[in-house]
């Protein structure tokens, strides 16, 4: 994982969300903090990020 120069990225956070507001260079997050769900997921294709904010420079 590449390490961001951006100060304001979670250490440790990689985000592939490439239209979220807080996806920052190199895949991180600068969310102040990030929610997860949902509370009954049973594999990686059922969590979702609740933090996710459309960018105005989405494609």
């Amino acid at each position: 994982m590449n390490k961001s120069n951006d100060p304001n990225a979670l250490p440790g956070i990689h985000c592939d969300a490439k239209n979220c507001v807080y996806n920052a260079e190199n895949c991180h997050c600068t969310a102040n903090e990030i929610s997860v769900g949902t509370k009954n997921a049973c594999s990686v294709n059922e969590t979702l990020c609740g933090t996710f904010k459309l960018s105005s420079m989405a494609e």
